[in-house]
């Protein structure tokens, strides 16, 4: 470590500070650093660039921030020999003066610190600079967006470098997307760090020195900010109020999305859409890839192979599919194509320092790249929207925006270097902006959905980001391979980025499947066991999308036979009828940030177990879901964290705390309910919006003692009425004890009037009763499940009201 430090300048000494509002300026032998109290638990570190002794800084700019105006907060600052301590309610920040050195803690303990003799350094020509922290013994790591590995990060060594990863595996790094924000936990205690910086970042969280980490960047401000929660759930909400939270999704965004490289035309795509409906199979969405386009020329129709300008908005009226279009940020280098005349007329596109546009090779050949940077070309590129809106689209996936420039490496050679970006007036390089790169081409799509339709929720899937594209897209991860590997490998890909803030993620079902990974999708179909494992993962995905490259064999729901068909149906038609549950942890998330597909950690931080469980999840608070991602596998053992646990399928109950072994066959994978859930579900549907929700069903899980609430939001699932209040919301109280269970449903409040009359009550896994009052008044028993009346399963032991 002293070694290494020494390829760096340290910060020094400090000679003297300044209060000045909520920031406190510190002057030290080397540079002026300022901290700034945003909360009780939040502050921002700013290392001044300058190389002048001066206590103004860079214009601040950011991408990613949205929150820059915070109520005034008391601290205060005292001073002694050897140290300067600032003083919130929540936190105490130490300031050791020879030389610099930060040590943050809470009323009990130390949070964070510096390493010794300082941590703050930079390389000698200014660009590089870097972070040493000390790395206790029980600290673990999460968080990092999209990447790799196991779900505790301790040991890894990260890039952050948005880049073109196709086929990647195991180890492969960087990927597609960049966020350089982690969560520290120690013995239960957590705190979040979000560096600021769009140049490359670089994460080393024990893996080059046992006792210490690093993180830095090679070029730009050391600027980051430190959230504190204690717990973890408040260290994603802290950050989401930093960065913005998510719109409400349309629902119909949360169904099964049907998608592969190769519906090129009207008659393939007619094929799938009437196949999902003759065999039943729930689903919302069919995404169109880039086949639809002339000649791959965004914002353009294939007239030829889609003649019919009616065509989707049919099918969209008598079957209730939405389509998704792809587009990419490439424009055709052609003379007689709309948008490279504008874009050349107006200077829309990125620059090299000699004046000539910047060129790159994607799908249509030789291509120009938008600069969006600039306001005005992401108006232009939100106006073009309604060339294929107008055709019955629903919503836009942007793709190869890392940004992709080059898919024949053999026979282009395509340089970065001299490239020149507006990047508000600075004209900085693309090593500053290909980070932010597919945030602002999604912020571009955002606006121009607003724009065309003012009170349509927009929907956007993008393959690449930064921080704060959750408040524009969805996000899956990219082109990953037909292998177990890869099912496993996505649960805690998954899981980090909904701890990143990236609560709308997903990964392709079946695998996209590239050749020179999986061959074997070239020749033979992908086996029934991953395929069906794989629609038992994903159907809890937060984004459940199945696709596929066109060179492979197709690998549509129907495509296994009938068993295989059939066990798919049976796990979407679960998501289906969790869908008012699992709509309602979007409205949390829009809320507080939390994710709806949770690592156990979150819930259980407590629990060290928990740090380890890389293929158990959460969805919500109540449902816990243990995937069987092993070929061949038999036994599935289970990590039930504390409480009381029910087994969804066979209603038995489990004490938690301990692991217990399930046998598994291809149908089922265990999913288990914790006691005091309350799930709010629908009756089967194939569609969003295809009949009333009603009744709406409740699945209620008495705890032997105790009580529980859900608040459940309805709307209508489409508009953003709901942020003029128009929803309404229900609140269900559970109180139950060893002699008697009592579930109160409170009076609707809010503007929305929902479109049934009926709720059906299903108390799961509880003993016979021997008097039923509904309203305080006695009900008779039925034989059968009947308005009015309670029905009773012996073989399940449920009770329907």
């Amino acid at each position: 470590m002293e070694k290494y430090m020494e390829k760096f300048e340290l910060i020094g000494n400090v000679s003297s500070f300044k209060k000045r509002e909520n920031e406190v300026i510190f002057n030290t032998s080397n540079k002026i650093i300022k901290i700034i109290i945003l909360s009780e638990k939040i502050f921002r570190i700013r290392l001044n660039e300058s190389q002048e002794s001066s206590l103004e800084f860079p214009p601040d700019y950011s991408w990613s921030i949205i929150d820059q105006k915070w109520d005034k907060v008391d601290f205060n600052t005292k001073e002694d020999e050897n140290k300067i301590e600032i003083s919130t309610k929540e936190l105490i920040i130490t300031i050791e003066k020879t030389p610099f050195r930060l040590i943050v803690s809470d009323k009990e303990n130390i949070i964070w610190e510096d390493a010794e003799p300082a941590g703050i350094g930079w390389a000698e020509n200014g660009g590089k600079k870097i972070y040493f922290k000390k790395l206790p013994r029980n600290e673990h790591f999460f968080g990092f967006g999209e990447k790799t590995g196991k779900l505790d990060k301790r040991g890894y060594h990260y890039i952050m470098k948005t880049s073109e990863s196709v086929g990647y595996q195991g180890k492969t790094d960087p990927l597609y997307q960049a966020h350089p924000f982690f969560i520290g936990i120690n013995r239960g205690k957590s705190y979040g760090i979000f560096f600021d910086n769009t140049w490359k970042t670089f994460f080393d969280m024990g893996k080059k020195f046992q006792d210490n980490y690093f993180f830095g960047a090679e070029n730009g401000e050391l600027d980051f900010y430190f959230m504190y929660g204690p717990s973890m759930k408040e260290v994603v909400s802290n950050y989401t109020k930093l960065i913005g939270r998510i719109l409400l999704p349309p629902i119909w965004s949360l169904g099964f999305s049907q998608c592969r490289w190769g519906y090129k035309n009207q008659e393939i795509l007619k094929n799938i859409t009437d196949k999902l409906r003759a065999h039943n199979i729930p689903a919302d969405t069919v995404v169109l890839d880039i086949d639809y386009m002339e000649g791959y020329r965004v914002f353009t129709w294939d007239d030829k192979r889609f003649p019919d300008e009616n065509f989707l908005i049919n099918l969209h009226k008598n079957k209730g599919f939405n389509f998704i279009a792809i587009t990419d940020p490439g424009v055709k280098i052609d003379d007689e194509y709309f948008m490279y005349q504008e874009g050349i007329k107006n200077k829309y596109f990125v620059k090299k320092e000699n004046g000539e546009y910047w060129k790159g090779y994607v799908w249509p050949g030789a291509v120009h790249f938008p600069d969006f940077t600039k306001e005005e070309v992401r108006t232009w590129w939100g106006d073009k929207l309604n060339k294929i809106l107008d055709r019955g689209i629903s919503g836009i996936w942007n793709d190869m925006n890392e940004p992709s420039y080059n898919i024949q490496p053999y026979f282009h050679w395509v340089k970065t270097k001299n490239l020149i970006f507006y990047d508000h007036g600075l004209n900085t390089p693309f090593n500053k902006n290909r980070n932010v790169y597919g945030l602002l081409m999604a912020r571009a799509t955002h606006e121009g959905l607003l724009k065309h339709q003012p009170n349509k929720r927009p929907w956007i899937l993008t393959r690449s980001g930064f921080c704060g594209i959750h408040r524009y897209a969805a996000v899956w991860t990219g082109d990953n391979t037909s292998s177990w590997r890869h099912l496993a490998l996505s649960i805690p890909m998954l899981l980090n980025m909904g701890l990143s803030s990236i609560p709308f993620c997903g990964a392709d079902i079946g695998g996209f499947g590239m050749w020179f990974t999986a061959p074997r999708k070239l020749f033979m179909k992908l086996s029934r066991d991953l395929i069906t494992r794989w629609h038992q993962l994903g159907a809890f995905y937060p984004y459940a999308r199945n696709h596929s490259v066109k060179a492979s064999k197709p690998q549509e729901p129907w495509q296994f036979g009938d068993e295989v068909e059939n066990i798919i149906k049976k796990y979407l038609k679960l998501r289906y009828r969790w869908m008012p549950y699992f709509y309602n942890l979007f409205v949390e998330c829009s809320k507080n940030g939390l994710p709806p597909m949770r690592p156990l950690i979150l819930e259980f931080p407590d629990d060290e177990t928990c740090y380890k469980m890389d293929h158990q999840f959460m969805w919500g608070d109540s449902i816990l879901i243990a995937p069987v991602v092993k070929k061949k596998q038999k036994i599935k053992e289970v990590y039930l964290p504390e409480g009381e646990w029910v087994n969804y399928w066979t209603n038995e109950k489990y004490k938690g705390k301990k692991f217990i072994e399930i046998k598994v066959d291809l149908e089922d994978i265990p999913i288990f309910i914790k006691s005091g859930a309350i799930i709010a579900c629908q009756p089967d549907m194939e569609y969003f919006g295809e009949k009333a929700i009603n009744p709406l069903i409740i699945e209620i899980y008495p705890v032997s003692n105790g009580e529980s609430r859900f608040i459940l939001q309805e709307d209508d699932g489409e508009s953003l009425q709901y942020q003029k209040g128009d929803y309404c919301l229900t609140e269900f109280i559970l109180n139950s004890n060893k002699t008697q269970i009592e579930f109160q449903i409170h009076d609707r409040e809010g503007k929305f009037k929902p479109d049934r009359g009926d709720i059906k009550l299903i108390f799961k896994s509880v003993n016979k009763p021997k008097h039923v009052e509904l309203n305080e008044k006695a009900i008779k028993e039925s034989n059968k499940v009947e308005l009015n009346k309670w029905y009773y399963d012996n073989t399940m032991k449920n009770l329907t009201i």
